[in-house]
């Protein structure tokens, strides 16, 4: 375990206000967002991201945080200087730290920055080393900068190796499963994440409830059916933060006990309340729920060789009739290449429950910003992109798995085999004789 204390600065929970502040369709979270950018400039008396913030900070207030920082600065600068001239390196070093920690918490990239490269050049300790750099990475979060996060990340990752302990270890595998999340590489993500479940100690980068949270969305995607029941729905470390977050129980469990209807209800509800509120998350939300459908799609569909369309519509809980006006839709799109309109859907065939996920989906629509449609019109568009080994029968009113079986698999991939084999013997041959 490391012996200092990891600041939390600085404070990753201000550009996640901001975000959703200059995000118009998050208006119902405004008012709670504005209450806390504000009391967490005021706490951390930053005044160097306060232009960029949609508040209207008192002018007061801001040359109040200012004379206190020009202050609080000036006691730091005279600590260095006496250190210089009458106490030795490592009282130095700390009153470097403590200069480029302030500057950090003010929120002054430039000088936060200059002054942590110069506290991690003076500073000899190795674990104090990963610990600057690994602030020097947190200052890229705050500001989204993604060149300082990569070099700084395979910086700490090499002083780690020189000789870091478990601790530093684990923490670096929260900061690159985020930074990897964060750039759509949700399988690598999630591994280092799920693999620091049990040791979580990154609070300074975020809350374990926010931990636990991405992780679980992450490992959604990422895990097979097996290891979703053993790595996540029976983790201790996930169930003890589910009674605060039970839509991440929702998702995770009725995807494993094959509730598809209710997975699709907990899905939508999650991308409204963890999704688009974040700035990490947002960027990806419709490919995440794409991609958690097409799960649910295949997890269905591959344990039968064929399935009724009124299976298929109870199971994604709409109606025969409804799957119906879909097809036509879809028949008349497709054979007569007909411009993408708005399909009107009758009042009788929808439940008020059911309005936000049968909406049509994007492919059909120039106005419709809901990622879900219906499960029959989704499926389709599945298929099309070749997403899913299936085809749709209306005739018989049957969805057919076109995967092929376990024998001729075996036999295609054999006769790849076979082939690159006599090529290489052929290749041999001609410079052998």
């Amino acid at each position: 375990m490391a012996d200092e204390v990891v600041l939390p600065i600085p404070n990753l929970t201000l550009p996640e206000k901001l975000f959703i502040l200059s995000s118009p369709s998050l208006a119902h979270l405004h008012d709670e967002a504005r209450t806390a950018l504000l009391e967490g400039l005021k706490a951390d008396r930053n005044i160097t991201s306060s232009p960029s913030s949609p508040l209207p900070l008192d002018k007061a207030l801001l040359a109040e945080m200012e004379a206190a920082n020009a202050a609080e600065l000036q006691k730091l600068d005279e600590r260095l200087a006496e250190a210089e001239k009458q106490e030795g390196e490592s009282e130095i070093s700390d009153a470097l730290k403590a200069r480029a920690n302030y500057l950090t918490r003010i929120g002054d990239k430039d000088k936060s920055l200059a002054a942590q490269q110069l506290a991690l050049k003076k500073t000899p300790g190795l674990g104090s080393r990963i610990d600057i750099t690994l602030t020097i990475v947190r200052i890229g979060f705050f500001f989204n900068d993604n060149k300082i996060i990569t070099s700084n990340m395979a910086d700490a990752e090499k002083l780690i190796d020189e000789g870091g302990d478990w601790d530093r270890r684990n923490r670096l595998k929260v900061y690159q499963g985020l930074h990897l999340i964060s750039t759509r590489q949700f399988p690598r993500g999630a591994e280092l994440l799920l693999d620091a479940l049990s040791t979580f100690t990154a609070s300074e980068l975020m809350s374990f409830n926010d931990f636990v949270a991405l992780t679980v969305i992450a490992g959604a995607l990422h895990l097979g059916r097996v290891d979703l029941d053993k790595r996540l729905i029976k983790a201790p470390e996930v169930n003890q933060v589910l009674p605060d977050l039970p839509i991440l129980g929702d998702l995770v469990r009725n995807l494993y006990e094959c509730h598809y209807d209710k997975f699709f209800i907990a899905l939508a509800t999650l991308e409204q309340t963890h999704l688009l509120p974040s700035r990490t998350l947002s960027p990806h939300a419709r490919f995440y729920t794409r991609e958690m459908r097409v799960r649910a799609y295949a997890q269905l569909l591959e344990s039968y060789e064929s399935l009724t369309l009124e299976s298929l519509s109870a199971a994604f809980g709409v109606s025969v009739d409804f799957v119906d006006a879909c097809v036509a839709f879809l028949f008349l799109l497709f054979c007569f290449s007909l411009t993408p309109l708005l399909l009107p859907l009758p009042a009788s065939l929808l439940s008020p429950s059911r309005l936000r996920l049968l909406s049509p989906p994007p492919l059909f629509s120039r106005s419709c910003s809901s990622p879900f449609g219906s499960a029959h019109s989704d499926l389709s568009h599945f298929i099309s992109l070749s997403r899913l080994a299936c085809k749709i029968d209306k005739a018989h009113g049957l969805v057919r798995s076109t995967r092929p079986s376990l024998k001729n698999a075996q036999y295609e991939a054999l006769v790849k085999r076979g082939d690159v084999l006599l090529g290489g013997v052929q290749r041999l041959s001609k410079v052998l004789y």
